[in-house]
């Protein structure tokens, strides 16, 4: 009995700093991206998703100034996944992954280069049907 209040005295110890890291001036920011992907928690959740979400933030913001300066070619945006952790994320989308293991066991395709390869200067692979629709894209206005 004494371990479990031990832990629950943690937890709540860590969600109240949590709680008291967070940024007040994106109470606002953060009530309408909720709102915006239809995000509600429990109570005791809500402190954890809050402070991910903010430390996904400051990740976008950190590189998207890195890309006005010529660092990268891209910028990033906050989506619906903004309140997960690299490991949920990675978790969520596993299925997209290789499995190197089984790849390399079976169904090896070996590329072989053409010695008079005719090389188009480009490819819409809409027009040719190659590729399907946008999956788990959201627009970042």
């Amino acid at each position: 009995m004494l371990s479990i209040s031990v832990v629950a005295l943690a937890w709540l110890v860590f969600l109240q700093t949590l709680s008291t890291a967070l940024d007040p001036t994106l109470e606002g920011t953060w009530q309408v991206w909720k709102a915006t992907h239809n995000k509600e928690y429990a109570l005791d959740e809500e402190s954890f998703r809050r402070a991910v979400w903010e430390e996904n933030l400051q990740m976008i913001q950190d590189h998207n100034s890195q890309a006005d300066r010529g660092k990268h070619t891209y910028k990033l945006g906050m989506n619906h996944f903004g309140d997960l952790t690299n490991e949920e994320i990675n978790e969520r989308l596993d299925c997209l992954l290789p499995d190197m293991d089984l790849a390399t066991l079976k169904n090896v395709v070996v590329f072989k280069s053409s010695k008079n390869p005719q090389i188009p200067t480009g490819v819409d692979w809409r027009a040719k049907g190659a590729v399907t629709e946008v999956k788990d894209q959201v627009s970042a206005e």
